[in-house]
């Protein structure tokens, strides 16, 4: 939910509508399964399953779309600039979408070997969680995002208590 207004995700579509409003409109039909969705209030950010990031503004008009190697998940920075991406083996990739016409990458983080696999992830105030595979070993990744352009790794541990590489996770702070 994004103010007032929700956006949901299903197959080939997104539906837009207002928490008082049952009129439902279709913002996007690309024609491929749209398996993950971002907002930052203004833009919508969709992984695809061709692999492409797509970039719409709420009204559904493409603005434009980032081919990744592997895209899993996607989080904003918490003022909406930044798009942090789990791109599989590819890593982390930051990239800067302050003109949403025009991302650019801006960093790529590297795991700490080449079986490592970055499959969810989440960001929220200075704190960014990715959950991964490394090793055939599901582990989870703090990363310190203060700079959201760049940020740093801080510990990496085993995950605990049965999670996957695509247990959804979601960071809250009080």
């Amino acid at each position: 939910i994004s103010g007032r207004v929700y956006f949901v995700a299903n197959d080939t579509n997104v539906y837009t509508s207002t928490c008082s409003d049952d009129d439902i409109a279709t913002v996007l039909n690309n024609g491929t399964k749209i398996t993950k969705i971002a907002t930052n209030n203004t833009s919508l950010f969709l992984i695809d399953n061709n692999e492409k990031i797509i970039i719409t503004d709420t009204s559904g008009a493409t603005q434009s779309t980032i081919n990744s190697t592997n895209p899993r998940d996607l989080t904003l920075s918490d003022d909406g600039n930044y798009l942090y991406v789990a791109d599989g083996f590819g890593g982390i990739r930051v990239y800067d979408v302050s003109n949403t016409k025009l991302p650019s990458l801006i960093k790529t983080i590297s795991l700490s070997d080449s079986n490592s696999s970055a499959n969810a992830i989440d960001a929220k105030g200075s704190a960014m969680y990715m959950v991964g595979v490394n090793n055939a070993q599901n582990s989870t990744m703090y990363l310190d995002i203060s700079s959201p352009a760049n940020p740093v790794e801080i510990v990496s541990l085993p995950t605990i208590n049965g999670a996957d590489d695509s247990t959804p996770i979601n960071v809250t702070t009080d």
